[in-house]
């Protein structure tokens, strides 16, 4: 099979484009995908370890960066939380970010029972993603008496034909996935017609994963079952299409990928289609490839895989403009990676000298580390979230991941294998181009953060018409024009915890006028989208202040001060 050296050599090979249908992809398809691209912002939160006390601080870097994974300096300010397993904000910080990364601490205390807690990380400008690009990690604060309460088992078994659908009078593959309480599970299982025939067997291949194929004979029915160890569990596999068009990828070649476009009979018939395989990290698009018609069952098609995005890239086919099915594959590329080696040169007393060096092929001008150096019975310590796990898989992977640093340790020679039934398990329901649209490319509705705001209103009347902000030290930091409206903003404050600040009209010449009142709007409410914690459960929404802290503060409808200080909250 020819290797071909580029995406677009594919296009002028397996190709040939009326201008008026490429004009009609690229006008309802590819121009709303693109068109005000939202720039899109990943974290990474570097935790000094999982396990803590009650006693403990937990000491994190941070690492904020833009779609191609360099730092962002977009935003200034990161939102970090410690929550617990029911979603409610224990400690909350805002950390400074200059030039994409940041650092900060949470202080724990003995009020916190032992047990699983979740760290969760945000730009106020990723809420235009929903919870895709939030991160979340998991850790463990001990100490204390643990309660003993067993839970009732809950098993979830689920299957999930590739690229979406079945289709009949067609080889399907599957694939399977099943866990109890949350976690993955081995099992053993068959796929069965509804006379009981056994046409497929699987077992797990990794944490609670497997795949397997059938031929979809047509108007048969079937089913899958499992067997645990003391459970078993049957399932109705959904009815096939009886005519379309699915996906099946093949990503074991490290150079190439292939793409087998496979449909059945009825569908060969079928003149008045038009098909595109559009390529694409959600709305960057690589390219796109189309063809009209099938002479025979099934089109292979094979790609260079240089030309594809590092990390989750996605092929969605589309049926005359419709989106029908849809596989998601990652691709490595090994020389973008450079690695940071610790090298222990000295031990005096009580400190130990390192030497940070780095290895690989990236050329790289100013880099930001984090070290986390921990007492030696640790040393078996497992990091089961790292830097590339956060900027090339979970910002593409719909819910919980477990053990997602399995895939990038090059010491389990399954990895990219599991990686990709991973992938497969990514099940693609149906929906509309417009759905589609929004769901990659949304209109933006939250802004990015430089600094703070703070916003009023003055009460009773304006003095003079320019405002200022000043420091306790009476330095005017910013000022404001009012144009005769009572309502002010001062925008991208750079304030710490316990700076202060004072308020004051401005006469001719920058001289101070004594002022009369502002009233300061209250702290508004600020909901966080919903996102999947392990044991299939949802963490609930919940507001980034809580107003049972503040009842005192905002009682009534207004607060007069002339001065504002800062509280940390």
């Amino acid at each position: 099979m020819k290797k071909l050296s580029s995406f677009f050599q594919i296009l002028i090979l397996l190709v040939c484009l009326s201008s008026y249908s490429q004009s009609s992809f690229e006008q309802d398809v590819i121009e709303p995908l693109t068109k005000d691209a939202l720039y899109t912002e990943k974290v990474f939160l570097h935790i000094n370890k999982r396990n803590y006390t009650s006693a403990d601080a937990i000491w994190f870097k941070a690492y904020v960066v833009k779609n191609d994974n360099k730092p962002s300096k977009k935003t200034t300010r990161l939102r970090v939380e410690l929550l617990d397993t029911e979603g409610e904000i224990i400690l909350s910080k805002n950390i400074f970010i200059f030039n994409g990364a940041g650092k900060g601490q949470f202080e724990l205390n003995s009020t916190l029972a032992p047990g699983k807690y979740f760290i969760r990380a945000y730009t106020n400008y990723m809420l235009n993603f929903q919870n895709d690009f939030v991160f979340t990690q998991e850790i463990q604060i001990s100490g204390g008496k643990i309660s003993s309460k067993k839970e009732s088992n809950k098993y979830d078994v689920q299957i999930f034909p590739e690229s979406g659908n079945l289709l009949e009078n067609s080889r399907n593959i599957i694939a399977v996935k099943a866990t109890l309480n949350g976690k993955g599970i081995d099992y053993v299982g068959e796929i069965v017609t509804s006379e009981n025939q056994i046409v497929s067997t699987f077992k797990s291949e990794h944490i609670g994963l497997s795949k397997t194929s059938f031929n979809y004979e047509i108007g048969k029915t079937y089913k899958a079952k499992f067997k645990f160890q003391d459970t078993l569990i049957t399932i109705q596999f959904p009815r096939a299409l009886s005519k379309g068009v699915i996906l099946e990828v093949d990503n074991s070649n490290s150079d190439s990928l292939i793409v087998e476009v496979k449909t059945n009979n009825l569908t060969l018939n079928d003149s008045l289609s038009r098909y595109r395989l559009l390529f694409h990290q959600r709305n960057n698009i690589i390219g796109f490839t189309e063809f009209s018609d099938f002479d025979k069952a099934s089109k292979k098609l094979i790609f260079d895989k240089s030309t594809f995005f590092e990390g989750v890239n996605t092929a969605t086919l589309f049926q005359n403009n419709i989106p029908i099915a849809e596989r998601k594959f990652f691709v490595a590329k090994e020389e973008n990676t450079t690695s940071a080696t610790i090298e222990k040169v000295d031990i005096q007393s009580d400190s130990i000298q390192l030497k940070v060096g780095l290895q690989g092929n990236s050329k790289i001008k100013n880099g930001n580390l984090s070290i986390s150096v921990l007492k030696i019975i640790n040393k078996e310590f497992v990091v089961n979230q790292d830097i590339k796990i956060a900027f090339l898989l979970s910002p593409y992977v719909k819910g919980f991941i477990e053990k997602p640093s399995y895939y990038f340790n090059s010491k389990n020679t399954n990895r990219l294998e599991h990686l990709d039934l991973l992938l497969l398990t990514q099940g693609w329901s149906r929906y509309s181009l417009e759905e589609m649209i929004n769901n990659l490319n949304p209109r933006a509705t939250f802004n990015f953060e430089v600094g703070f705001e703070l916003s009023g209103k003055i009460n009773p009347r304006i003095l003079f018409n320019e405002l200022a902000l000043i420091s306790n030290k009476n330095i005017i930091i910013d000022k404001v024009f009012l144009n005769g409206k009572k309502d002010f903003q001062f925008k991208n404050l750079l304030i710490y915890k316990q700076d202060t600040l004072k308020i004051s009209f401005l006469k001719p010449l920058n001289e101070i006028a004594k002022t009369e009142g502002f009233v300061i709007n209250p702290l508004k409410k600020s909901a966080i989208p919903n996102f999947e914690k392990p044991e299939n459960n949802f963490i609930s929404e919940e507001e980034i202040v809580r107003n049972s802290e503040y009842n005192n503060w905002l009682e009534g409808t207004s607060t007069l001060l002339k001065e504002v200080s800062v509280s940390g909250k």
